[in-house]
């Protein structure tokens, strides 16, 4: 794949972050329009797409081992953001009450809005099947640490809420997201066959979750303060860890792993996405500061136009 046809690629998924940008600009699409957009992308549009992934997928010999050995590295990787986040933190003196929120900047990445449209556009089905793979990890950590981290802040601005049962918080790990993750890694374990009608269905429904996150994004860019989050320094630096260095920092890690290069390019790639959009929504839910959230995932967003093109053309010039 030439650098030219990458960059194409990419530049058409950003193509449809400016449609959604002009779109809620002119009040086509207002700005709560986002969050019922989002739910057909998380809980439907998503969803189909993993499955449609994984029921194509053919059960090879050593697929079993692939399948662990993603998951594990990914585990592997986002263990090693977690050691960034904290002298990161440290350097840049976060305020106690907000180093929860600087923490999860670090360490997650927007891959289910960002990098499965991205990964799908790039590198194919296989690629959206790796990335499926790790991100089972990214929702693992992001309903158990990224929250423990985000009402820890909340405790420190004494706005923590009472204690979640045990029945709750499985509940909140084990959604619609997951649970899709699960079926589809069970039907391609055991070879489960998926008629070709459903299997249409997958992939008609499946092709909606690029162009609407991208129009997400757009809105969101729309109703964010571009001017709060330009004059915050703590946030431009934790934008160039979050797209610049922690992709550095993985590339050079999975060259001590033997693995698949485009497993390897998933990875990274994965790593390259901006910050994460959930951890705006349990700062709101908990109480801790949402407002710097929303900005960090906004910059780095905005930042990530310029540096995931670059990311996509190296990763394919000199892995693949």
């Amino acid at each position: 794949m030439t650098a030219t046809v990458v960059f194409s690629r990419v530049a058409g998924v950003f193509a449809m972050v400016l449609l959604g940008f002009i779109a809620s600009r002119v009040g086509w699409l207002p700005g709560e329009s986002g969050k019922y957009l989002s739910k057909i992308v998380v809980n439907i549009a998503a969803p189909c797409a993993v499955l449609h992934s994984m029921s194509t997928q053919k059960m090879q010999s050593g697929a079993l081992f692939l399948v662990l050995e993603i998951i594990a590295v990914a585990f592997a990787m986002y263990f090693l953001s977690c050691l960034c986040a904290l002298p990161v933190c440290a350097l840049l003196r976060v305020p106690k009450e907000d180093r929860g929120v600087y923490r999860s900047f670090v360490i997650f990445s927007n891959n289910g809005f960002m990098g499965f449209p991205i990964v799908l556009s790039v590198f194919g089905a296989t690629g959206l099947f790796y990335i499926i793979l790790a991100n089972m990890a990214v929702i693992l950590l992001q309903y158990t640490l990224c929250i423990a981290m985000i009402k820890k802040d909340a405790a420190v601005r004494s706005q923590l809420p009472q204690k979640e049962s045990l029945k709750n918080r499985l509940k909140a790990v084990f959604d619609v997201p997951l649970d899709a993750a699960l079926l589809s890694l069970a039907i391609f374990l055991l070879r489960i066959p998926v008629h070709e009608g459903l299997q249409g269905i997958f992939s008609s429904v499946g092709a909606m979750m690029a162009p609407l996150s991208m129009i997400i994004i757009g809105i969101q860019l729309a109703q964010s303060n571009v001017r709060d989050a330009l004059l915050n320094p703590r946030l431009i630096a934790v934008a160039a860890v979050r797209l610049v260095l922690m992709p550095f920092l993985v590339f050079f890690a999975l060259k001590l792993v033997n693995l698949d290069a485009l497993v390897r390019c998933v990875i990274v790639l994965s790593f390259a996405m901006p910050c994460a959009a959930l951890p705006v929504v349990f700062a709101q839910e908990y109480g801790a500061n949402a407002k710097l959230a929303a900005e960090g995932a906004f910059l780095s967003t905005m930042f990530s136009m310029g540096s995931l093109p670059i990311a996509c053309i190296l990763l394919t010039l000199y892995v693949l």
